[in-house]
């Protein structure tokens, strides 16, 4: 059947129809058949396109959809409203990260900060480009750089802030008023991480709200908010109205647990709702920003003398305490006695793979000419996705008959038990994986560079005992891992004591963790005077 241009926005319209019923099989099919009818909104066509291969969990269609899409409003003349092209870009930027597109990524989020005259959208745009530059830039000054930059855009907004805002007041409350933030508190890879902030802090000493800045709740959401001695779901409420709500609640020390992460409340630093602000845990490198005081670290991570915070650190023996499970089961033993060769296992995100990793699984994949790969995580619930990877993993001469390829799944945890070696990435190392694996028994075999955020893994195998699985040079890290999956004997003499080095150890040590934190909490409220 032959349509003119004008049929073919008649169908669009049909598709419509059935988007507004959620009828979304309906809604494509006409989609389709409009676009094959040379319809004159293919932009926003292939955007609908975009989201129906993403809701099939077909994440490699779903890019070049919404690819396609932005290549055709650029040959466009009405390019439509600010709105509508920060939507598109956003996106794409979004669907590009999640294949390590990360080029393709920066690409959308400069576009943004061309052409939005809007603050929000800048914020938005500036971390969605910090954190591609961190997944894909071992470049420790560039990196800084481009946080350094994310200060500048809050120029004019620091003018029209009355000064009252900035003042360093003292409350003088009876107990010190502790105000934490975040996105994620919910079911979340950082709930291990800031539970013990919430849960075993001294009552009689210190009063802790908790801001929360997104809608989604779960049962973790339900069982913090036992915890705590206010809470206050501020999902959705502009920066300036968070500001208001801190400043109110008479908040002593204000601590962001998210850095630049999605949905921030990073920007309510620059409002100085509260007399001592704080980052840390939640994000790999400084804030950037002038109004963040201090910095949670430790000396593996940031050592004495470095320059790679703006901020003055706060050092702790370990910047993470890592609370587990306490359904786990008890690791065995080194599962390749078993089975007769070695698993190795990477559970990071798919997007953490750079180049140079992948060189350096191939040599050790070479030097253990019987050993598996085991690739765990959410990406791999989509087959356009593991095509694509096998792909990318091929031509640099991976043996695809030693890689599985597996999603998230519930039993996560547990699938640790079939693994001998975790393999960690670089420049964007794992913080809750490795500890998972390592809480499982599985030894962590972690490259570091200069860059802080690198250093994640060096500094929990330090802090465990195994500061030995960690190295600075590419070479050593495939020869660690190699010697390591030659040694079955030491293998499973390590799944059986690793987990309790690390109970023992500062990363699980919570009582000296809080005591810490809060002995910094009261010096800096006694030290304003």
């Amino acid at each position: 059947m032959n349509y003119d241009v004008h049929s073919g926005d008649i169908l669009a319209k049909a598709g419509y129809q059935y988007m507004q019923n959620n009828e979304f099989e309906q809604a494509e099919k006409f989609f389709r058949l409009a676009l094959s009818a040379g319809c004159s909104n293919n932009v926003e066509l292939y955007g609908f396109l975009s989201f129906f291969a993403e809701q099939k969990l077909d994440y490699v269609g779903s890019w070049e959809y919404i690819d396609k899409s932005y290549k055709i409003l650029l040959q466009e003349e009405n390019k439509g409203d600010i709105l509508f092209q920060c939507t598109l870009l956003i996106n794409r930027a979004d669907k590009a990260k999640r294949l390590g597109k990360f080029q393709e990524a920066i690409e959308s989020y400069n576009k943004i900060l061309e052409i939005s005259p809007h603050l929000y959208d800048w914020q938005s745009a500036l971390d969605g480009k910090l954190y591609s530059l961190i997944c894909s830039c071992p470049d420790n000054k560039q990196v800084i750089m481009a946080h350094m930059k994310y200060n500048e855009i809050y120029s004019d907004l620091r003018k029209k802030i009355t000064v009252n805002n900035f003042e360093k007041e003292k409350y003088n409350h009876k107990k010190i008023k502790i105000g934490y933030m975040s996105p994620d508190f919910r079911q979340h890879v950082m709930f291990s991480f800031y539970y013990v902030l919430l849960s075993q802090y001294d009552k009689s000493k210190f009063h802790v709200t908790c801001y929360q800045l997104k809608s989604i709740e779960d049962g973790y959401t339900n069982h913090l908010k036992l915890m705590v001695d206010d809470w206050r779901n501020m999902s959705g409420v502009s920066t300036e109205m968070l500001a208001e709500q801190i400043k109110s609640d008479e908040i002593d020390i204000l601590v962001d647990l998210a850095g630049h992460s999605s949905k921030t409340g990073l920007p309510v630093f620059v409002y100085r709702p509260a007399p001592i602000q704080i980052s840390g845990l939640g994000w790999m490198e400084t804030t950037g920003l002038q109004e963040t005081d201090y910095f949670i670290t430790d000396k593996f991570v940031d050592p004495i003398n470095t320059k790679n915070l703006i901020e003055e650190p706060l050092y702790l023996d370990s910047q993470f305490c890592y609370t587990a499970r306490e359904d786990l089961p008890i690791p065995k033993g080194a599962p390749c006695l078993d089975v007769g060769y070695v698993t190795f296992g990477v559970f990071n995100n798919y997007y953490k793979f750079t180049d140079n990793m992948l060189e350096l699984w191939k040599k050790i994949m070479d030097k253990i000419p019987n050993s598996k790969f085991l690739f765990k995580c959410q990406l791999y619930a989509s087959e356009s996705a593991i095509c694509m990877a096998q792909e990318r993993l091929k031509k640099f001469g991976l043996d695809l008959q030693r890689i599985i390829f597996e999603p998230a799944t519930s039993d996560y945890m547990s699938r640790y038990l079939s693994v001998d070696i975790a393999l960690d990435t670089y420049p964007y190392p794992g913080g809750g994986t490795t500890c998972d694996a390592l809480y499982m028994g599985v030894p962590v075999i972690s490259l570091y560079g200069e860059r802080r955020g690198s250093r994640f893994g060096y500094s929990i195998l330090e802090n465990i005992g195994l500061g030995s699985l960690a190295t600075d040079n590419s070479d050593d890290y495939v020869e660690i891992a190699v010697e390591l999956a030659k040694d079955f004997q030491l293998l499973d003499k390590l799944h059986k004591k690793i987990r309790n080095m690390m109970i023992a150890s500062p990363v699980m040590d919570s009582r000296n963790y809080i005591k810490q934190i809060e002995n910094y909490y009261t010096r800096l409220i006694t030290d304003i005077g």
